[in-house]
């Protein structure tokens, strides 16, 4: 009787998904191992911070985003392929682009060429918290709580592995609300073109949201002066506008590197 039923579903199911029928709610052993594996990548608290932004399965079925930062003489669009993370940064007077190997500028772009490696990317790195931290190569360790203005925020310590990125020895802390899971602070190092790891923490405070493609994303960036490496007062913020995000694939030719462009060096 047992074997009889699983054939008659085997054959319903067949059937539904010849008629062009979605079935819900249905998943395979193998998707969900895959799906129980990658969930348990993350500590909990931080997979319960995903889930309060949309999810990481979300944020991972994701194939494009750009958006566009006002600037106060130079407003910049840029385009990233979420999946290889080549990018490119459009801007009146340069363009900057990451093909998966070197990142390069405009031969007439008025941009830092010895900066643009540093560049290219540190805005994506801050804008797609806290999904960004579901990289593979990282390592979780929780941390002291950062307390400011009188409430706690609990956190985890991100590291990397030794061959991960250009600034492997960069750290991340990340906080968020205890009640709702969002995230509420990151606190950085800087370790690009230094001597060694830095033990000063940057921060910034992400309190302004905005759902799109329902992912909760940052409209803003507020950064913080830091006193004892903890945050302070505000400083300069970053809004980003015009957001799209989509399982779309972006055209290649957008970040090929042209002839004549310079190469940003590490």
């Amino acid at each position: 009787m047992k074997h009889s039923f699983l054939s008659l579903l085997t054959v319903l199911t067949l059937f539904s998904c010849k008629n062009g029928e979605e079935v819900k709610g249905i998943q395979t052993p193998v998707e969900q191992e895959e799906r129980k594996v990658e969930e348990t990548r993350f500590p909990m608290e931080v997979s319960r911070m995903f889930e309060a932004h949309g999810g990481f399965k979300k944020w991972n079925s994701m194939r494009q985003l750009s958006y566009t930062l006002p600037k106060k003489n130079n407003n910049e669009t840029h385009i990233i392929d979420l999946k290889s993370r080549k990018s490119v940064i459009n801007a009146s007077n340069y363009t900057i682009g990451f093909d998966g190997n070197e990142v390069w500028m405009n031969k007439e772009g008025q941009f830092p060429i010895n900066k643009a490696r540093f560049y290219h990317n540190l805005y994506f790195y801050f804008y797609a918290m806290p999904f960004i931290l579901g990289d593979k190569g990282i390592k979780y360790e929780k941390t002291a709580d950062l307390e400011f203005e009188g409430v706690k925020y609990p956190g985890y310590k991100i590291s990397y592995d030794s061959n991960i990125g250009d600034s492997p020895d960069d750290n991340y802390f990340v906080y968020y609300d205890s009640e709702t899971y969002l995230m509420k602070w990151l606190g950085y190092t800087v370790t690009y073109g230094g001597e060694g790891p830095s033990n000063e923490i940057h921060y910034i405070n992400y309190s302004d949201w905005n759902k799109v493609n329902n992912l909760l994303l940052p409209a803003t960036l507020q950064w913080y002066s830091s006193e004892n490496n903890l945050p302070k007062e505000p400083t300069s913020k970053q809004k980003f506008n015009l957001v799209s995000i989509s399982k779309e694939k972006p055209d290649n030719k957008l970040f090929e590197k042209p002839i004549d462009a310079l190469v940003g060096k590490k």
